[in-house]
């Protein structure tokens, strides 16, 4: 199917709704010059969604939806060399074009879901992280506000260092501080196990003994986990789940909803 018959496909379904938008994004790790992602309906307003990473197809893509959409959401990260929002202020004229940063976006969706399912308290709940990335980064310093005790592992433990005395560096004066994964007691076990990786993870034999059916483990990267390891947590009746960013979706219309707008 080509570029066009796929904007198409797209716009049929845009089409009926009253409110149209589209979402524009790339990701750090190469995922092909054009993709279309899921489709999403939030706000009253029906979005599709593209991942775009080269300059062609970014460029049909916006001339094809200019003053179809109301908006066009453009993600403002610098994840490539490409620049999506540079490129977009060159060529939208007629839709309202607003930046996100989804990384954002998924940082509250995995905070939300980690407060539903501990009924919004964290407080003293045993977390591992596993990354160092930003996002990784990011859902750290989060926790650890929320009065959680975080523990970090990364591949590179110089990067793992660095991350967590950096965080600890600024955190509120009085947080429990965030510790590598090396000072973790690994008779205990985790509450809640958090991976945004962007390719395996190197560690699950050395995770099973620290597991049980309370543990709550979140995939928030591409397929962190085997699925010899996932089908062995469900087998044992521990909660794996990949992180869904639509939870937090409200997050992307912040700016154009009317109380923003008319604040």
């Amino acid at each position: 199917m080509s570029i066009y018959e796929d904007l198409v496909k797209e716009w049929d379904y845009l089409a009926p709704h009253k409110v149209k938008a589209i979402t524009i994004s790339n990701t750090a790790r190469s995922s092909g010059d054009f993709k279309v992602l899921p489709r999403r309906f939030a706000n009253e307003t029906a979005v599709a969604c593209f991942l775009i990473n080269d300059n062609e197809c970014l460029k049909k893509t916006l001339v094809f939806f200019d003053g179809k959409v109301d908006t066009i959401y453009v993600d403002v990260e610098q994840k490539q060399q490409i620049d999506l929002f540079h490129e977009a202020k060159q060529i939208v004229e007629n839709s309202e074009l607003t930046t996100i940063k989804p990384n954002d976006i998924a940082i509250e969706s995995c905070d939300l879901l980690l407060r539903k399912i501990y009924k919004d308290d964290l407080s003293s709940k045993n977390i591992l992280v596993i990354g160092t990335g930003n996002l990784a980064s990011k859902i750290a310093l989060r926790l650890a506000e929320r009065q959680a005790h975080v523990y970090i592992e990364g591949r590179s433990r110089t990067k793992e260092e660095t991350i967590v005395q950096g965080i600890n560096s600024f955190l509120p004066a009085y947080t429990y501080p965030i510790h590598t994964y090396r000072e973790w007691d690994s008779m205990k076990k985790w509450d809640a196990i958090i991976s945004f990786l962007s390719g395996s993870y190197w560690g699950e034999e050395h995770l099973f003994p620290q597991i049980d059916e309370n543990t709550f483990i979140i995939d928030g990267g591409i397929s962190n986990f085997s699925s010899s390891f996932v089908k062995q947590m469900l087998d044992q009746q521990t909660m794996v789940t990949r992180l869904d960013v639509r939870f937090a979706l409200p997050y992307q219309f912040l700016d154009t909803m009317k109380d923003t707008v008319t604040f």
